[in-house]
């Protein structure tokens, strides 16, 4: 219809002489794909004249905000439709198989994403466990060289420790993977 200089609507009332000016300042709409789709879902077009689209947020205030289909006034067949209820009702068809269409395309893509976040995360958390250990590493070497009993070492590097006969004793190490790991490329 751009191609065609079909005028829109706002463009054709300013032709018949409405002085409103929709547009911002310089700027004249051409057709979209919303502005189509919102005309084949308008039902007065069909003859249906409708209102109640639209409340005010509060009584004392001036902005509107858009009110749930089912609780708009539509009072059927008030005037002549430009469109018969059967051409109406195919084209919101058509509208309704290309929008479930696209919300089904939405919402794949909107699971691709998620997946990606999801894997982003886990590359992440491995790469942040990675350093984890590697800080850890570094502060059990530096025990590595003791010849002796030292306190401070000891605090630093054991969770806890329970006597569990007169031989035997249970320790809790608190970098007890990083501490295998490296007693074992010591081996």
């Amino acid at each position: 219809m751009n191609e065609e200089s079909v005028p829109i609507p706002a463009v054709y009332k300013q032709g018949k002489g409405c002085t409103r000016d929709w547009f911002p300042e310089g700027k004249k709409g051409g057709w979209n794909t919303s502005m189509v789709a919102k005309i084949i879902r308008d039902e007065r077009y069909a003859g249906h004249m409708v209102s109640g689209k639209k409340a005010y947020e509060s009584f004392d205030s001036r902005r509107q905000v858009g009110v749930d289909r089912s609780e708009w006034i539509v009072v059927r067949d008030t005037h002549e439709g430009i469109v018969t209820q059967e051409e109406f009702d195919r084209a919101n068809g058509n509208m309704r198989s290309v929008a479930q269409g696209r919300k089904r395309e939405l919402d794949i893509r909107r699971q691709e994403v998620s997946a990606a976040v999801s894997e982003a995360e886990a590359r992440e958390a491995v790469e942040e466990s990675g350093k984890r250990e590697y800080r850890e590493a570094l502060r059990i070497r530096e025990y590595l060289h003791l010849e002796g009993y030292d306190k401070r070492m000891m605090a630093s590097l054991i969770e806890s420790a329970k006597v569990m006969g007169e031989d035997r004793l249970e320790v809790v190490w608190k970098f007890g993977d990083v501490y295998e790991k490296i007693l074992g490329e010591m081996r």
